[in-house]
């Protein structure tokens, strides 16, 4: 039995490989799946909120935070409409931080669900976010040129900052990396970009595990910058919002006291794109699947991680979950079918029948209805979330229920062609068969015919015939026959009076007979012998010579 060492042990490995696989997933490269909502290379005064003294200001479309002159103050812009953030995201920012000496204290992202008004805190490396209970909730990545405080030998640093309801005011400090100001600081006389991004992703199995990163994508010189913050765990944003929508903005500072020499700065932010991760749920198997009205189609509705591998959905299927089939007819969408604004369900979309929770994910059943003959678009929203690829059109095509399967033009054709060859060859069989057997039929005669012969030549094949030794050989039996019978015509014909005629005549008809009687006794002997060699087989012999037969044979 283990003891407790090896019990520790075990539970230690076992924790370790479950952190392995969630520093995995977490590592996973989501940027290339998120789905884009904007991307704005300009900005405009209705779409974004300026706070500050002096506020921010637009500088030839873009957002101007802090400029020349601009001492001992801060300013932020917030774009107005909030977005859906909490689901996961991706947020590309291009900013620029120029200045004779360091520009400002830094900038600073950040995306909160408070208000977009009055929401100025504390400078320094508060960049100006932190310490305003206006603004107490909110996820921040803060870019510190001078982090140190030290602006005669300043060093930078990245941090990301948490408050939600548990976070003092001033915010949690979850992570802070040193990293070279070169980067991204520029000379005002040759001002440059740096692209920063910011991924959240969450974890709807843990959501208490969900994760960001913050990489500098790109430095000021146009390379791919090394700066990448791993992966830090900063809970849900649900919980840390109270909602699941936020907003975005930046926040500067300007040192309080800055050398004679600082000259002019120039802190703005050129462009912003918001992408949003893929839904963690899913529908495996419908695109464009052929079901015959009347008849049953079954979905699975299937959740996946952040590396898009299936997981199980979290407790006993309990979710909220939103499902139907709209009925689009031939048209390709929902726009060109002009459903009404009051669908009617069974007219212009169906419900499923049955929604069962099976080994973690959810198994949803539809019957399509007689008469609906076209397309059907699926819409699925699980928790409030619309799934992945949602609405989806075609996702169901109805065919009559006497619908052929639809096979290829090429392929009917060879079916054909096969066909037609197969039956050739059976009509071709069919009339040599009959052919042959009507040849059969013809020459029956001369088969049996042929048959006896050959049955007489092999019994014939091997006949030797043995002579009786009083009568001669068969040769002087021959001859002899010969004789008689010559003489037998001149006894006929009266020229020898000598003898009694008749009785001459009969005596030779009677030797004529024996002779003949004694080669066909040979030949019928031999036959029989034959025979009874091919009826029965090479086991059967001729009758054992007993000595009374020896004695007639040798007294004929």
């Amino acid at each position: 039995a283990a003891g407790p060492g090896m019990v520790r042990l075990a539970a230690a490995v076992g924790a370790a490989l479950a952190a392995l696989a969630a520093t995995a997933r977490a590592q996973c490269d989501v940027s290339d799946r998120a789905v884009t909502v904007f991307t704005k290379n300009s900005f405009t005064a209705d779409e974004v909120a300026f706070v500050g003294s002096p506020p921010a200001r637009l500088s030839n479309g873009a957002v101007q935070l802090l400029g020349s002159g601009d001492t001992g103050t801060g300013a932020q812009v917030w774009l107005k409409q909030q977005e859906r953030l909490t689901d996961g995201f991706v947020i590309d920012f291009t900013a620029r931080l120029a200045g004779s000496d360091v520009p400002g204290e830094g900038l600073a992202f950040v995306v909160q669900n408070a208000a977009i008004k009055n929401t100025f805190g504390s400078g320094g490396n508060s960049l100006g976010y932190r310490g305003n209970e206006n603004l107490n909730n909110y996820l921040a990545v803060s870019i510190l040129t001078c982090s140190n405080r030290d602006r005669n030998a300043c060093t930078g640093a990245i941090e990301v900052v948490r408050r939600g309801p548990t976070d003092p005011t001033a915010g949690t400090n979850l992570t802070s990396l040193p990293f070279d100001t070169s980067l991204v600081v520029s000379s005002v006389n040759n001002p440059r970009d740096f692209v920063g991004r910011l991924t959240y992703l969450a974890n709807e199995v843990s959501p208490a595990q969900s994760t960001v990163r913050f990489e500098i994508v790109k430095d000021i010189n146009g390379n791919n910058a090394q700066v990448r913050v791993p992966d830090v765990v900063v809970g849900s944003l649900v919980d840390i919002f109270g909602s699941r929508f936020g907003f975005m903005g930046f926040s500067s500072v300007s040192p309080a006291v800055t050398r004679d020499d600082q000259g002019s700065t120039q802190v703005q932010v050129r462009s912003l794109s918001l992408g949003n991760l893929p839904s963690d749920t899913a529908i495996a198997g419908t695109a464009g699947r052929e079901v015959v009205v009347g008849r049953s189609v079954v979905l699975d509705l299937i959740k996946r991680d952040s590396c898009q591998k299936e997981i199980v959905f979290p407790g006993d299927g309990t979710n909220n979950l939103e499902i139907n089939l709209t009925f689009t007819g031939e048209a390709n969408s929902l726009e060109e079918a002009n459903i009404p604004d009051d669908p009617v369900e069974g007219v212009h979309f169906i419900l499923p029948d049955t929604v069962d929770f099976l080994n973690g994910k959810y198994v949803v059943t539809f019957t399509i209805p007689n008469g609906k003959e076209g397309n059907w678009a699926l819409d699925v929203v699980v928790d409030g979330v619309r799934t992945e690829g949602m609405p989806q059109a075609n996702a169901v095509v109805s065919v009559p229920i006497d619908a052929p399967e639809g096979i290829p033009t090429f392929g009917l054709a060879l079916i054909i062609a096969v066909i037609v060859l197969i039956v050739c060859g059976l009509t071709y069989a069919v009339i040599r068969l009959r052919r042959y057997r009507q040849k059969l039929r013809e020459n029956q005669t001369d088969i049996e015919a042929g048959k006896e012969k050959h049955h007489l030549d092999l019994l014939e094949r091997d006949v030797q015939f043995n002579i009786n030794p009083l009568m001669g050989s068969l040769e002087e039996m021959k001859q002899k026959v010969q004789e008689n019978e010559r003489e037998l015509a001149r006894l006929r014909a009266g020229k020898n009076n000598l003898y009694d005629d008749d009785y001459t005549i009969n005596q030779l008809q009677q030797q004529n007979a024996e002779l003949r009687n004694e080669m066909n006794k040979l030949k019928k002997e031999a036959q029989q012998s034959e025979a009874l060699q091919t009826q029965f087989g090479p086991g059967v012999q001729h009758a054992t010579t007993t000595r009374r037969r020896e004695y007639e044979q040798k007294r004929v």
